[in-house]
């Protein structure tokens, strides 16, 4: 992308032009008028590091965007910053590319690739090897307090990123609250110690819930209804799937309604940077911004993020406003496994041998006759292992896929439909009480977890009721959550009302332990979900039963199978292994094959068009192997690194658009 340059920055061609102006800060013996060294008297720098969640790089003013004013806040800091022109993340979702930039090790070395993957004890999630050595932990142990403040489940207290943190919080918070929350921390803080502050910001991520000034502030003429509406995550399950086609409108409305997002963003970290400007602190401290990741509007196909490695997932902003620094812009592609490295030496610190990355002058420093820093970027998909690796606008990008046999569509459902296993159904009710699936899904929710039981409440009695026709019962300690005001009961809910009731089935009525009410504007849909107790049929028709519910499917219900990925053709992190020590060469032993593909991003920045060049193909293939096979050899994850969820992270997961 082209970007106008402003008159006080001047570009340069390597990252080693800004590095060493770091490292002499960092290891220079020079002395003050006391007779001291700078680097025993001088105070290290504060660090503070914001990760804005899923935002492109080329949605800020500083990296060319001009149709919407999203960034004029982050576009200040950047006139006065170093700023990365090709910032690139080495994964496209949040659960690998944060560990990866808090310890300068990519997902090959720490292992964490899944967040919210089924197996046989429930939900579970990789974790962050207490071997690995976070950011937080390097400047703890340099005499800094270290606190973060952020919004993803995915990065919960135990997911191992809280390693190093004096103070760690994460919940469900906007940017305001965020902001405003590590602030109050730092006015705790002894003035005398260093601080190193990390706040993690998740309002631009889909279904981007800021404010409704904020939302409709660059939508109007579009249509933004869709993604604002209770169904959100259906919308964009179905556009995924090639089941939805958005109009021109709602395509606009979306990309709008990011924007606007941004700018809320923006607009609180202007009142953040502010409040430390105040506190006569932001001109003293290290200000790094970077994105985990970005996100796409259909250039593929797709929205959302986290299903690929196309550069609007991996492209990301990186602006580092350093004190005493010259406004820069590095041209050099750079990638965010040197965050680590990089941001302590900017702070005026010794280097550190604890990351994988490197600082940026050593990173690539062609004169020194070294080879450039490589970009390298996986993705681990149930159905597919991916790998990206770049060299200056040469991209290769590949997949390991499983070798499947056609199997008849009886057997496939007869593989997946386990009687036991935990499913959902959505339905609707025909002439007689006929439940007809639209739509059936597998959950990855322990099988003895409570029947849920989803539709309109129809009243009988005072502590009776229907839902989907059933007899539902409650008692006295039948706890009503969601929409339900202070002092509401069963007796007083409302005819028609939608609830969610969540219980036990004896015979064939449902007793609730739980009943959860509902907005008036959540499109009512029925679903069930439990056990399954039998089935029988092919993928034309059958039915299964989920409690005493009978749901019968038909060739038009929808099936959400993972893109029918069989448990035997699952791709897990123990997969990974031997194909990132031998590459393709044991593809097929491995039972998978090999997919290549190259790009020239010059000439073909949105990576539509492979090139048929098996010259570089064969060049870059072998430059990724022989890298690979090295950081196979620096694994510091174990197999017990892994844990199940909690039910409360997995429904905040859920919130966030995570797990089925």
């Amino acid at each position: 992308m082209k970007t106008t340059m402003q008159s006080s920055v001047r570009p340069v061609r390597t990252l080693a032009a800004i590095g060493a102006t770091l490292l002499a800060t960092a290891c220079s013996p020079q002395t003050n008028s006391a007779g001291e060294s700078a680097s025993t008297a001088a105070k290290p720098k504060n660090v503070v590091l914001v990760c804005l969640d899923a935002v492109r790089a080329d949605r800020f003013g500083c990296y060319g965007y001009t149709k919407h004013p999203t960034t004029p806040r982050m576009d200040a800091l950047a006139a006065e910053a170093v700023v990365f022109d090709d910032a690139n993340a080495c994964a496209s979702w949040t659960k690998p590319s944060v560990p990866s930039f808090m310890t300068g090790l990519h997902p090959a070395q720490h292992g964490v690739y899944e967040g919210s993957s089924h197996g046989s004890d429930g939900t579970i999630t990789d974790l962050l090897p207490r071997r690995a050595r976070t950011i937080a932990e390097e400047f703890e142990s340099r005499g800094y307090r270290t606190a973060a403040f952020l919004h993803n489940a995915q990065l919960h207290d135990g997911s191992g990123i809280e390693q190093g943190f004096d103070r760690y919080e994460e919940g469900d918070a906007n940017a305001e609250r965020l902001c405003s929350r590590a602030l109050e921390w730092i006015d705790e803080q002894d003035p005398n110690r260093p601080l190193f502050v990390y706040v993690h910001l998740l309002d631009a991520h889909y279904p981007y819930a800021v404010p409704d000034a904020y939302a409709r502030r660059f939508a109007e003429g579009t249509d933004i209804e869709a993604f604002r509406s209770q169904d959100w995550r259906g919308v964009r399950d179905a556009v995924n799937h090639g089941q939805r086609v958005l109009t021109e409108k709602e395509r606009a409305g979306l990309e709008a309604l990011y924007d606007g997002a941004i700018r809320y963003t923006d607009d609180q970290l202007a009142r953040f940077f502010d409040e430390l400007e105040k506190r006569n602190l932001l001109a003293q401290s290290v200000v790094s911004i970077v994105a985990d990741h970005g996100e796409e509007f259909l250039e593929h196909g797709k929205i959302g993020h986290g299903h690929g490695l196309h550069q609007n997932l991996l492209r990301v902003p990186w602006i580092l406003r350093i004190p005493g620094e010259k406004a820069q812009r590095v041209t050099e592609p750079a990638g965010l496994v040197d965050l680590f490295p990089t941001l302590v030496a900017a702070a005026g610190l010794a280097p550190t041998t604890a990351a994988r990355g490197v600082s940026m002058p050593e990173g690539v420093d062609r004169s020194r006759g070294g080879a450039p820093h490589p970009l390298f970027a996986e993705h681990l998909d149930p159905s597919h292992y991916a790998q990206s690796w770049r060299d200056g606008s040469k991209k290769l990008v590949r997949r390991f896929v499983p070798i499947v046999e056609e199997r008849p569509l009886v057997q496939s459902l007869e593989n997946v439909l386990k009687q036991g296993a935990r499913w959902e159904a959505e339905f609707t009710l025909a002439v007689g009480g006929t439940a007809q699936a639209l739509q059936i899904a597998p959950r990855e929710e322990p099988p003895s977890d409570p029947v849920e039981l989803q539709g309109s409440f129809e009243r009988i009695d005072e502590q009776s009721f229907r839902v989907c026709g059933r007899v539902v019962r409650a008692t006295p300690s039948t706890e009503l959550y969601g929409e339900a005001k202070a002092g509401a009961s069963v007796a007083n809910l409302a005819n028609g009302a939608f609830v969610k009731v969540v219980g036990q089935f004896a015979g064939d009525e449902l007793h609730a332990k739980r009943i959860k009410l509902y907005p008036a504007d959540r499109t009512p849909v029925m679903q069930v979900r439990g056990p399954i107790g039998a089935f029988e049929g092919d993928r034309g028709h059958g039915k299964l039963r989920i409690g005493p519910i009978e749901v019968a499917w038909t060739p038009s219900t929808r099936w959400k199978l993972d893109e029918d990925v069989q448990d035997d053709q699952r791709l897990e992190r123990v997969d990974l292994v031997p194909i990132l020590e031998y590459g393709a060469s044991r593809a097929g032993a491995l039972g998978l094959k090999a997919e290549t593909q190259l790009f020239d991003l010059a000439a073909d920045p949105e990576e539509l068009h492979p090139l048929k060049d098996d010259a570089e193909t064969a060049r870059l293939t072998a430059a990724l192997e022989r890298y690979t096979a090295e950081l196979a050899k620096r694994r510091c994850y174990r197999d017990e690194d892994r844990a199940r969820l909690s039910n409360e992270t997995i429904e905040k997961l859920r919130g966030i658009g995570y797990t089925r």
